[in-house]
């Protein structure tokens, strides 16, 4: 899919398009938990959950097809201090920032206890889900995005021989999986259910970065996307799946249905043209996504406590104040952040 990903000076990002959509879905997701007013259909067909799965299984996959591009052949050392700078550094600021704002919020006035905070900086409240009291919201999927990058320094040496990575995929998956189904009804549970999922979307992604997807007819990309649609919204009712070869057919059919849509988006967004303005706004707006993940629960919940939820003014409040001032913020947060992390790290090396 690496051929996606060329594009003229002319033409749109395609991974700034997706990005922006993810995020714009999660957004829309995510703020019914700060106002009354919420389209209720969406949890009655379980389409909440599918529309979960498209963004930030979107995420997950294009992170694993870019890192596949980018650093196959990265040295570990080097490969894990960018992540570090990049990723880690930003995700513990959030979740200080998360401890005294959102969660509280969205536990009842509860805040996380000690063990909770410092299992989120190890990065494993994925593999050991509410050991310690309730995950933060949203920032478990670092944890699942940092076990996807050790799981790309295994993988990559595979990513030119499909049999064998699928081999590598499978095993990895299964355990999680096992794991998963063996503890469900213990004291403790081994890795959060849609682990697997989110694991299969960023190997695919991986796997999917040497075939020449602009080769294929978008429109048969877009059949497939919609049977995937259509069959997840006849068995909404099965969604929420317990036995193992249930949770198979779904997750296959999660998988196949979304990769099917990337690629018809991926391929068709060339076909549009965009004003230089949209595509430097949508450009920023990718830019930010990342931070936009991290705190837009911790700005709503402050929003929301200024402004208690219960009527439409307030509705209005949450949404064309309270996007626009996330948007905002996050790019301003990812900004000065890189501008310091560039500016620490040259300091660094020039001493050396």
């Amino acid at each position: 899919m690496k051929d996606l990903l060329q594009f003229e000076a002319s033409e749109l990002n395609p991974v700034h398009f997706m990005n922006a959509l993810f995020i714009t879905i999660v957004l829309y997701l995510h703020h019914g938990q700060y106002t009354n007013f919420y389209f209720g259909f969406l949890n009655e067909y379980n389409l909440h959950y599918v529309l979960q799965k498209f963004a930030v299984g979107g995420f997950f996959f294009f992170s694993g097809l870019k890192l596949t591009i980018s650093n196959l052949d990265i040295p570990i050392s080097t490969f894990l201090t960018k992540r570090f700078y990049r990723i880690y550094l930003l995700y513990l600021l959030s979740i200080l920032v998360a401890s005294i704002s959102s969660y509280p919020f969205l536990n009842g006035g509860i805040y996380p206890s000690f063990k909770n905070i410092i299992m989120h900086a190890l990065c494993v409240q994925s593999i050991f889900p509410n050991l310690f009291g309730q995950n933060f919201h949203v920032l478990w999927f670092v944890s699942v995005l940092f076990i996807c990058y050790l799981s790309f320094l295994h993988l990559r040496k595979y990513v030119f021989n499909p049999k064998s990575f699928l081999l590598q995929q499978i095993l990895i998956s299964s355990v999680i999986s096992l794991c998963y189904f063996f503890t469900i009804d213990k004291h403790i549970t081994l890795f959060s259910k849609d682990f697997s999922v989110y694991f299969l979307f960023f190997s695919s992604g991986m796997v999917l970065s040497e075939i020449r997807i602009n080769q294929i007819n978008e429109k048969i990309f877009l059949l497939f996307g919609f049977i995937g649609t259509l069959l997840l919204f006849i068995f909404y009712k099965n969604i929420y799946v317990n036995t193992w070869y249930e949770y198979i057919i779904y997750v296959s059919l999660v998988l196949v249905t979304n990769i099917c849509l990337f690629c018809f988006l991926t391929i068709w967004i060339r076909s549009v043209n965009f004003s230089k303005n949209t595509k430097i706004i949508l450009a920023k707006y990718s830019f930010s996504s990342f931070c936009i993940f991290l705190f837009q629960r911790s700005i709503w919940a402050a929003m929301a406590s200024i402004y208690p939820k219960g009527t439409f003014s307030q509705w209005l409040y949450i949404i064309f104040l309270g996007v626009p001032v996330i948007i905002l913020s996050s790019y301003f947060i990812q900004y000065y952040f890189n501008l310091s992390v560039h500016y620490c790290t040259t300091k660094v090396f020039t001493r050396r």
